[in-house]
């Protein structure tokens, strides 16, 4: 899942680059307005499209790591109640001491 994530995050840099690029381009070089018009145009197209979707499939595998290694802790910590008769109650019970007296 590691490798999908990284693609993810490279999709993320790359179409927030593109965007950039575009805007800058579409600022400062008038020359070339309309491939940069067009560039910009598809750029925030590709941004509002496929971002959405990328952004829902990250946190989608980082939950699912997550709760991946939750169960992995889970399994490795011993219960809390150990013994079968203090399994009803709220905290377990001191043990009696036969030499005290009531």
């Amino acid at each position: 899942m590691n490798t999908v994530r990284k693609i993810i995050v490279g999709s993320f840099y790359f179409i927030g680059s593109w965007v950039i690029a575009s805007f800058v381009g579409v600022m400062f070089n008038p020359s070339n307005a309309g491939l940069w018009t067009t560039s910009l145009m598809w750029s925030l197209l590709a941004s509002l499209l496929v971002m959405p979707g990328l952004v829902l499939v990250y946190h989608a595998s980082l939950a699912r790591n997550q709760r991946e290694r939750k169960v992995s802790r889970d399994v490795e910590r011993p219960p809390f109640v150990e013994d079968e008769h203090e399994e009803g109650a709220l905290w377990p019970m001191p043990e009696e001491d036969s030499s005290v007296q009531r």
